[in-house]
């Protein structure tokens, strides 16, 4: 199942969570956390994010990686880090 739209509203996203947790796609976890069971496709990195969150959310700036840099802030070390082409 892949789930895509746009999630302005909140209640859209809480709606797929309970469908997720219907189909048995999501199982607790600790700490009142959830695991997904089935890899899942997104529209964009919000979209996930206010998935797991259950809440709107910016992915760009909520998802890190292991040292806490965003998505936003990788974004924008990338293209600086990339060498100029020229014609």
């Amino acid at each position: 199942m892949q789930l895509w739209g746009a999630c302005s509203n909140p209640e859209v996203v809480v709606e797929l969570r309970r469908m997720a947790e219907t189909a048995t796609a999501l199982a607790p976890a600790s700490g009142g956390a959830s695991t997904l069971l089935h890899d899942r496709t997104f529209q964009s990195p919000s979209y996930a994010a206010a998935f797991v969150l259950g809440r709107s959310a910016n992915g760009r700036t909520e998802w890190k990686n292991a040292n806490g840099v965003s998505l936003k802030t990788m974004a924008e070390i990338v293209p600086a880090q990339s060498p100029s082409v020229s014609n």
